[in-house]
């Protein structure tokens, strides 16, 4: 007495059946695999069994994509960005200037999921001080680029004691020069 055949295959939405040749009838005992399709993804076993008459063995191919991830404050995704991301790719950010990144760059789509997305950190200063007996020659601004210079001089009678320039470097100025 043979055991009950099955029929064909059955459709898996978002999978595909691995073997090439698909068969009308399959004898019970019979093992067939499938891949989840690109960009969906399972974390149970994609193998049916034909078992009297019926295919036992259950799985669910679900969506492992990214969508386009949240914008950075003070950044640019550097990519032309795409409505959807595969499980592994990666974008990368840049900081607007006067800004450092901080964090992780590139950020990679992980099941579903952005890894952690950086920070730009304000590394720009702020006006630098006045000196006694002294001015600022430079252009006066609320904000100064890393590597931006302010120039001073000195009132008449009054000899400068140190650089004449001050250095913007993340956010702290060098050395401010004295008038003596």
């Amino acid at each position: 007495c043979k055991e009950k055949s099955c029929g064909p295959a059955p459709e898996i939405p978002n999978a595909s059946l691995e073997q090439e040749d698909r068969e009308l009838e399959y004898d019970s005992g019979k093992i067939i695999n499938y891949t989840c399709n690109h960009g969906f993804d399972t974390k149970e076993s994609t193998r049916k069994t034909c078992t009297r008459g019926k295919w036992v063995g259950s799985f669910t191919c679900k969506d492992a994509t990214c969508p386009t991830p949240h914008p950075v404050e003070n950044a640019e995704i550097v990519e032309n960005t795409m409505k959807k991301y595969l499980n592994g790719e990666k974008i990368n950010y840049q900081c607007h200037d006067g800004f450092d990144i901080s964090e992780s760059a590139p950020v990679t789509c992980r099941q579903n999921k952005w890894s952690r997305l950086p920070r730009c950190v304000d590394v720009r200063c702020s006006s630098p001080s006045e000196i006694p007996n002294g001015q600022i020659t430079s252009e006066i601004k609320a904000k100064y680029l890393p590597q931006e210079k302010v120039h001073y001089r000195c009132n008449p009678g009054y000899a400068l004691l140190g650089s004449p320039s001050i250095t913007c470097s993340k956010n702290h100025w060098t050395q401010t020069p004295r008038c003596a």
